[in-house]
C-alpha cells in the first residue's frame, strides 16, 4: 500500500528527495521521495520530460522552458531530481494519491515541458503538417495588395525602400483590373481549400496615394460579402496616417475597413524616424487623424516599430493611446541584429515590459507578428500572397524577393509553384544551422527577408548574432515568467 503524503514527506535517510517549485502558486511541488513516484511500472500513459526542455539561471533564479514553445516556469535549484523522477516511468495514474502533485504535473503537460511517451516528435510533426497545409492551400491566410509603391514619407528604417533600391524595382500604382483579378483568384483559393475566412490587406508604400482605384476596390471587396455569404471576408489598410480626408474617413466607415496606422511613439520619438520626404515630422497630423478615426468608431490598430530610441518610452505612449481611445497595439523590433548585446537586452526587456503595461491598461497589445506557432517566424513564409502593381506575386510585402507566380493564376500558386514551396518550407526543423539550438523554435533563424538581403539566401542564418540572441531570449523568458 502506498504511504500517505505526510508519511512520504517525513521520510529521511538515504532516500532521494524531490522538490520543484514554480512561481504559479505557493508550494507548487512538495518534498517527496522519487521512489514514491517511480515505484510502479508497466502502466499505460507513462510520462517523460520533453526532449526540448531546457534550463537556465537568471538573476539568481532557475527556470525551465521549451526550446520551441517558450512556456517558461521558475523552479528551485534541485529540479534535476524531479526530471529524473519523471523520466523513470511515472504515470498520471500513480499520482492519483498525490492530487496536488498531479495537478502541477498536469500544468507542466499543458506547457509541453512534460509529455506522454507515445507522443510524436514536435518538430517532425510540424514539418509534416506544414507540407499538408502547402498542398491544400490552407497555409495562405491573407492576400496583400501592394496598391502603391509610392510614399510621401522617408522613414529611415523602411525595408520597402531598401529592397526596391537593391532589386531596381520601379515604384508604381496598381490598376483596378489587376487588383480585382487578384481578389477573385484569392477567393477561389479560399473556397477550394475549404477555409471560411478571407482577409485582404491594402498595402504600400502609401495606399492612399492611389485612392481613386483603392476606393473602387474597397467597394468591390465589400460587395463580395453578399455574393459569398458562406465566407467571413475582412479587409484592412496599412497606412502612415497622414492622408485621411473626410471622403476617405466616410468610405472607411461605410465599407467597414480596418485601419493599421504606423506611429512610433510620442512626437519626439516618432519624428526622429518617421518624417515626410522634406524632413518635417508627422506626429501632429497622425494624432489628429487618429482622433477622427476613433470618433467614427473605425477599428484602428497602432503599429509601432521599436528601436533603442523609443523602447523606453512605451508606457508614456500607451497612456497617450488610452486617452485617445485606441484598443490595439502591435510592437515590433527594428533591425535588432544590428544592436550590441546590451542594446538587444535592454530593447527586448522594454518591449516585453511595454506589452505587459499596455495589457494592464486595457489595450490588446502584441509583440512582433502576433500569435504564430513555433514553426515560422512570420506570415511572409507562406501565409501571405502579395501582389505588386506589376501583377507579380511575392511572399512578403517588405522583404523576400522570390517571385512565386502571377496574379491571374494566383489560386494555383500553393499547389504548382516550386518557389512557393521553397519559401513556405523555411520553418523550424528545416534550417540545418538551427537544429538542436536552445531557442530553435523561438528565434526560427531570424527574418528570412533579412537573410536574403544580406546573403541572397533565405535559409542562411546570421551566426554572428546567435549567441547574443540566445542570451537575450532566455532573459526575456525569465521576465515573462515573472508576469505570468
Amino acid at each position: 500500500m502506498r504511504k500517505p503524503r505526510e508519511a512520504l514527506a517525513e521520510q529521511s535517510g538515504q532516500s532521494k528527495r524531490l522538490r520543484v517549485s514554480s512561481n504559479i502558486g505557493e508550494n507548487v511541488f512538495s518534498i517527496i521521495p522519487v521512489e514514491a513516484l517511480a515505484e510502479q511500472s508497466g502502466q499505460s500513459k507513462r510520462l517523460r520530460v520533453s526532449k526540448y526542455l531546457r534550463n537556465f539561471e537568471y538573476g539568481g533564479k532557475h527556470f525551465l522552458y521549451h526550446s520551441c514553445l517558450g512556456n517558461p516556469i521558475e523552479v528551485v535549484e534541485d529540479y534535476p531530481d524531479f526530471i529524473e523522477a519523471i523520466n523513470s516511468g511515472v504515470t498520471l495514474e500513480q499520482l492519483n494519491v498525490l492530487p496536488e502533485i498531479k495537478k502541477e504535473v498536469e500544468q507542466l503537460i499543458e506547457l509541453s515541458l512534460v509529455e506522454f511517451s507515445d507522443e510524436p516528435d514536435l518538430i517532425e510533426r510540424g514539418i509534416i503538417e506544414n507540407d499538408e497545409l502547402i498542398e491544400t492551400g490552407k497555409l495562405v491566410n491573407m492576400l496583400v495588395l501592394d496598391v502603391s509603391t509610392r510614399c510621401n514619407m522617408g522613414c529611415s528604417y523602411c525595408n520597402v525602400h531598401k529592397t526596391q533600391d537593391k532589386h531596381d524595382i520601379n515604384g508604381g500604382l496598381m490598376d483596378f483590373d489587376i487588383a480585382k483579378k487578384s481578389v477573385d483568384e484569392y477567393i477561389k483559393l479560399v473556397i477550394e481549400s475549404g477555409k471560411k475566412t478571407a482577409s485582404i490587406s491594402y498595402f504600400g508604400g502609401e495606399p492612399f496615394l492611389n485612392y481613386k482605384m483603392l476606393k473602387r476596390l474597397m467597394r468591390y471587396v465589400y460587395s463580395l460579402r453578399r455574393i459569398y455569404p458562406q465566407l467571413s471576408i475582412y479587409h484592412g489598410v496599412s497606412t502612415n496616417g497622414t492622408i485621411i480626408d473626410d471622403e476617405i474617413l466616410k468610405d472607411l466607415k461605410d465599407l467597414e475597413v480596418r485601419v493599421a496606422i504606423s506611429l512610433d511613439g510620442l512626437q519626439l520619438d516618432n519624428d526622429q524616424k518617421r518624417s515626410f520626404s522634406n524632413g518635417k515630422g508627422t506626429f501632429w497630423i497622425v494624432e489628429q487623424n487618429l482622433k477622427k478615426l476613433v470618433k467614427q468608431k473605425i477599428d484602428v490598430e497602432i503599429v509601432t516599430t521599436i528601436s533603442e530610441h523609443n523602447a523606453f518610452s512605451i508606457p508614456k505612449f500607451v497612456d497617450f493611446l488610452v486617452d485617445i481611445g485606441i484598443k490595439d497595439l502591435s510592437l515590433k523590433s527594428c533591425a535588432y541584429r544590428d544592436y550590441e548585446d546590451n542594446q538587444r537586452r535592454d530593447v527586448y526587456e522594454a518591449v516585453i515590459t511595454g506589452v505587459h503595461y499596455a495589457k494592464k491598461k486595457g489595450i490588446r497589445a502584441r509583440e512582433g507578428h502576433g500569435d504564430l506557432d513555433y514553426t515560422r517566424g512570420c506570415q511572409g513564409l507562406g501565409g501571405i500572397l502579395c501582389v505588386e502593381p506589376s501583377g507579380d506575386v511575392f511572399a512578403c510585402p517588405e522583404g523576400i524577393r522570390i517571385k512565386l507566380g502571377d496574379f491571374d493564376s494566383l489560386s494555383s500558386i500553393p499547389k504548382k509553384s516550386q518557389e512557393y514551396r521553397f519559401v513556405s518550407s523555411r520553418i523550424t526543423g528545416n534550417l540545418p544551422d538551427c537544429r538542436g539550438c536552445d531557442v530553435e523554435g523561438l528565434c526560427r533563424g531570424g527574418c528570412a527577408g533579412q537573410s536574403e538581403y544580406n546573403f541572397d539566401d533565405i535559409y542562411k542564418v546570421d551566426k554572428s548574432a546567435c549567441e547574443s540572441i540566445r542570451r537575450n531570449i532566455k532573459r526575456n523568458l525569465a521576465i515573462r515568467a515573472s508576469f505570468d
